[in-house]
């Protein structure tokens, strides 16, 4: 739903700017123009190309009283009317193009297109059958066809998507311990010292249910409820206190246009570690996805929570403010994927006047990067780096210090699709921890295989 929103009118746009070049949508009128003229219609259709539609849409206006019978003034205004969201204009100009030429094809798709943006999906279907029934190239009637086939879709309010993921993982320190050769001193007790236990190998054993599921208002505006909900277990071979249950649900309002996404997320979290509760996480938030062109995209999101432990770890509860903003950008001929984003959160541990010890409260920094590149049509590879920093509010009385960690980890990734709707994965992740509390230091290494399923 998420990629429909933004690619269905992207994508009927692409097939009909290709053809308006064509000799389908000649620039012709019963009536004499000058060069300037002409001169003008080109410069309109260079700043429609370049994004620049006032200027297109003034440039239009100008021409259109000297070519009112002219299908390429008539559907090219149109669209730079449709651009700016001026949907009763563009309806207008359609319109009139369908009079001068009632088969002619382009202006049925853009037709099509207009009423899928007014959530007239009926209408939309029915503009883009009569273009079907009129002579296309070939490539223009395939995307035709997609077009129509995801217009039906659309009739239906709700969507539902679903994946399942099934895997193997390996980790080198499950204890996330410094190691049995490792020493240090707690300077609270006299310097006494002390040293670590030895890091153990272990295997997980994952399943995972993810139900993504839309409920399509069918507002003019794009309104829509994206809810959520995921289920995943993870057994462990040998260390079974790190056996993880966890399940999430969120219902998230929201309101989207072929440049912006804003949605109110409402979500719960829980957690349960050898099946026994563990904490669990509720909330809300907000969420703003922005494409600035159609390789270029901005994300940000804003999270409110609250954290409940179970006993006995209730000194533990907290109060979890989040906030976070992403950059994405396809660039070369392969569209290679960038990722870059920031996160910051500032968390309250509830009762820290009673539990000065317990590092509950801090605040966390992470710098994450990614690259993503496609190796064939069915393998795609991925490089990601994350550098996080974390300062713990309370002072520690066995460390006699204030608690402060930094992270870093190098993740990489093979991607290959089976088909369509599965494929399988390959991952390997390098952990290093460092901590001014040298127990809370440790290295891994984590592998792991999954198969994963769509439908």
């Amino acid at each position: 739903m998420k990629k429909t929103q933004l690619i269905l009118p992207c994508l009927l746009l692409s097939c009909i700017t290709g053809f308006a070049h064509s000799d389908a949508l000649p620039l012709k009128s019963n009536t004499e123009h000058s060069q300037e003229t002409l001169n003008h219609y080109y410069e309109a259709v260079k700043n429609l190309e370049q994004g620049q539609h006032q200027k297109a849409y003034e440039l239009f206006e100008k021409i259109f009283p000297l070519m009112p019978d002219s299908l390429a003034v008539n559907v090219m205004m149109a669209r730079a009317a449709m651009a700016q969201g001026m949907y009763d204009e563009a309806l207008t100009s359609l319109d009139r193009a369908l009079i001068i030429e009632p088969n002619n094809a382009p202006a049925l798709l853009e037709m099509a297109r207009l009423y899928y943006e007014l959530k007239q999906y009926a209408l939309a279907a029915g503009e883009v059958e009569k273009a079907l029934n009129q002579p296309l190239p070939e490539t223009i009637k395939a995307q035709a066809e997609d077009f129509l086939a995801l217009v039906n879709t659309r009739q239906n309010r709700h969507h539902l998507a679903t994946t399942l993921m099934l895997g193997v993982q390996y980790d080198d320190n499950a204890n996330n311990d410094i190691g049995s050769s490792a020493n240090f001193q707690l300077p609270g007790l006299g310097n006494i010292s002390l040293s670590g236990q030895g890091e153990q190998e272990d295997f997980g054993f994952t399943q995972a249910l993810r139900f993504d599921h839309t409920y399509d208002f069918g507002l003019r505006g794009g309104w829509y409820l994206d809810n959520q909900l995921v289920l995943l277990n993870r057994n462990h071979k040998n260390v079974h206190n790190n056996d993880l249950f966890y399940i999430s649900g969120s219902i998230t309002p929201t309101v989207a246009t072929d440049k912006y996404k804003l949605g109110i997320p409402f979500f719960t979290e829980n957690i349960m570690l050898d099946y026994d509760q563990y904490l669990n996480v509720s909330g809300t938030g907000l969420q703003y996805h922005r494409v600035i062109n159609p390789r270029v995209q901005f994300l940000s999101y804003y999270r409110a929570s609250l954290l409940k432990y179970a006993s006995p770890r209730q000194n533990r509860d907290a109060w979890s403010n989040q906030i976070g903003a992403e950059l994405q950008a396809l660039f070369g001929p392969k569209s290679t994927r960038g990722v870059i984003g920031v996160d910051f959160e500032h968390r309250d541990q509830r009762n820290s006047h009673r539990h000065t010890s317990d590092p509950a409260s801090y605040e966390m920094w992470t710098l994450r990067t990614e690259l993503s590149h496609p190796l064939s049509q069915t393998l795609r590879a991925s490089l990601g780096f994350t550098y996080q920093e974390t300062d713990y509010k309370q002072r520690d009385v066995l460390f006699a210090n204030t608690r402060s960690d930094t992270l870093k980890r190098l993740d990489a990734s093979l991607l290959y699709s089976l088909d369509s709707n599965s494929a399988l994965s390959f991952a390997v992740s390098e952990h290093r921890r460092r901590s001014n509390q040298k127990p809370n230091s440790y290295d891994k290494t984590l592998v792991s295989i999954n198969y994963i399923l769509r439908f």
